[in-house]
């Protein structure tokens, strides 16, 4: 895959893990929705990762801090 296509596709992710996210909240489950507003999240950190790195694959982590500082 190319640069843009992992792009694309975290991107994609972002956006079902937040709908989910959303119809969650809609539903007054919220411990539920923050844990799929946090992968969102974190997708769209790892998108951003790809984008201004060398490589195509983000680290293996999921503490937001540590990752955005790569």
């Amino acid at each position: 895959m190319t640069k843009e296509e992992h792009i694309i596709y975290w991107a994609k992710q972002v956006d079902e893990d937040f709908d989910c996210a959303n119809v969650l909240y809609q539903a007054n489950h919220f411990a539920q929705s923050l844990f799929w507003a946090h992968l969102a999240l974190e997708k769209i950190t790892k998108a951003l990762w790809i984008k201004k790195n060398e490589g195509n694959t983000p680290p293996f982590v999921h503490n937001l801090l540590r990752f955005s500082r790569n």
